[in-house]
């Protein structure tokens, strides 16, 4: 257990790596570097998986059954043609999109990382942090084309 006298220097190590950071997700473009030490965010490849997260953000998004309506209403996304929901292979987006599930989750920035990112039609994003899990199950992120949450996690 840290003594009394150690606080200063650990919420001096804070305040540097703080100062370090860009103020916003969307200005976090490509890698991100905290101290010295450079983090890469990237999409991960249109591989099998990826294929069924995009299958499953797909099925929820244009789903007109009333389980997938009030999974759309309770994550804040439209229907959507299935058609209109794409994988994204852009990194400077999935960069943005870890980045964005980081803060979504409180969890410290330098765990940006892969991750898989579907395109709701032209407005929404989801996320899927690639080796995080609820047990089995992933967890996916809902943002707006901001990159502003509009929910919390679902399994996945």
């Amino acid at each position: 257990m840290p003594r009394l006298h150690e606080f200063p220097v650990v919420l001096l190590v804070l305040a540097v790596i703080a100062a370090g950071l860009p103020s916003s997700p969307s200005s976090r473009l490509g890698t991100i570097t905290i101290g010295s030490v450079a983090f890469e965010a990237a999409c991960l490849p249109a591989d099998t998986a990826a294929t069924n997260f995009l299958q499953w953000t797909r099925r929820n998004a244009s789903g007109a059954d009333s389980t997938r309506i009030a999974m759309r209403a309770s994550v804040g996304i439209p229907m959507t043609p299935p058609d209109d929901v794409l994988l994204v292979t852009d990194d400077s987006i999935c960069t943005r999109a870890a980045l964005a599930v980081d803060s979504s989750a409180h969890v410290a920035s330098s765990s940006a990382g892969h991750v898989q990112v579907a395109k709701i039609g032209s407005g929404h994003f989801a996320v899927h942090r690639v080796g995080w899990a609820a047990g089995e199950w992933g967890e996916v992120f809902f943002f707006d084309s901001t990159f502003a949450p509009t929910s919390k996690a679902i399994l996945y």
